[in-house]
């Protein structure tokens, strides 16, 4: 039982838009008010980012009938602005706002919103950030891979991030976490990251930090284990800590696609304070947005930064002409692959 703190705003698409400000210390158990699986979006401060990202969501959903029944959560941080706050408004599709009662931080507001989702979810959440776009062949994607059945392996995360290079219709064994729209499996979740979720860690991250890689630092030389001090200790650097404790204890990893399936367009933010969106409105920020993350480098440009085009890559167009397969690269495989890939072209696979 963990005990969470929230102010709740729930609506139904379509219908006449009411808020109720709660707070409330709920008790989750696994099992209650489950209701299929979780879409959870943390926002703060980045309207127009969200306005795009929400766009792209509906372009994936008319795209492909996903499977799973699916409910989308806001998880927005004290101070949140009015554009995002009418952004969520908006929103197309069945939705519940939590708002936070006072200032969270990045970590304890996406961890507080899945110690929820976890609670009602089925099987899994995915998280979408507000400034990631996902293919529009995103649901197809995760669909293709449930539609392997019991050739699909026990998987702690699906990546949405992935490769530069490789085939649209392959997924590989990993143990990196893409924290950019990534499928999280419950089991996984409870098991390993629910234990964290909590004061202790939020309030001093560098000490979780040294506490998870105490027992785990000798798989670092053999690349087993990822990392070897306490930088990257936000809730993104705890759960890519975890997956390999997942992998070394169980044998559980991550799949991620040879093709990614989302796109950061955070140019400006947390880590790039210097950038901005030209425009005196809304409406113009959102189209001058739109435009210019039709170049990376010209997202680079209005970031302040050089040399970082990679960070904001196009998707990569091999996925217009998927044919909505999936396969699972096998170890030996990938081996040869790579092998055949530096030979005949020079490069490493990514």
């Amino acid at each position: 039982m963990h005990p969470v703190l929230l102010s709740l705003y729930s609506s139904r698409a379509g219908k006449a838009h009411s808020y109720l400000f709660l707070e409330i210390s709920l008790e989750l158990n696994s099992g209650e008010s489950e209701m299929g699986n979780i879409l959870l979006r943390p926002v703060w401060n980045k309207a127009e980012m969200l306005k795009l990202s929400i766009d792209y969501e509906k372009e994936a959903r008319e795209h492909h009938d996903f499977s799973s029944d699916i409910y989308t959560i806001f998880v927005a941080e004290y101070g949140t602005t009015p554009d995002v706050m009418r952004v969520v408004s908006e929103y197309p599709f069945d939705y519940e706002l939590i708002t936070r009662p006072s200032r969270f931080g990045l970590t304890a507001n996406i961890m507080e919103g899945y110690k929820v989702a976890f609670s009602r979810s089925d099987s899994f959440v995915i998280t979408v950030e507000d400034d990631i776009l996902i293919h529009r062949t995103y649901f197809e994607y995760i669909d293709a891979l449930f539609a392997l059945g019991r050739e699909l392996p026990k998987f702690s995360v699906i990546n949405a991030d992935g490769g530069k290079r490789g085939g649209p219709s392959y997924i590989k064994r990993a143990h990196h976490y893409g924290p950019a729209a990534p499928l999280i499996d419950k089991g996984f979740f409870e098991k390993y990251v629910l234990p964290h979720a909590n004061p202790e860690y939020y309030n001093n991250r560098v000490r979780k930090m040294t506490q998870l890689n105490r027992n785990y630092l000798k798989y670092h030389e053999s690349g087993r284990y990822k990392f070897h001090d306490v930088r990257f200790d936000e809730q993104a650097g705890l759960i890519n800590r975890l997956v390999d404790h997942a992998m070394i204890d169980e044998g559980i990893y991550i799949l991620t696609p040879e093709v990614r399936r989302e796109r950061n367009i955070g140019y400006f933010g947390k880590n790039r304070p210097g950038g901005s969106i030209p425009g005196n409105s809304f409406d113009e920020r959102v189209e001058n947005l739109t435009n210019i993350i039709k170049d990376p480098k010209v997202m680079v440009e209005h970031a302040g930064i050089e040399g970082r085009e990679g960070d904001y890559a196009l998707f990569n167009p091999s996925l217009d002409t998927w044919n909505g397969a999936m396969k699972i690269r096998r170890p030996w495989q990938e081996t040869i692959y790579r092998f055949i890939r530096m030979m005949t072209t020079g490069k490493r696979l990514t």
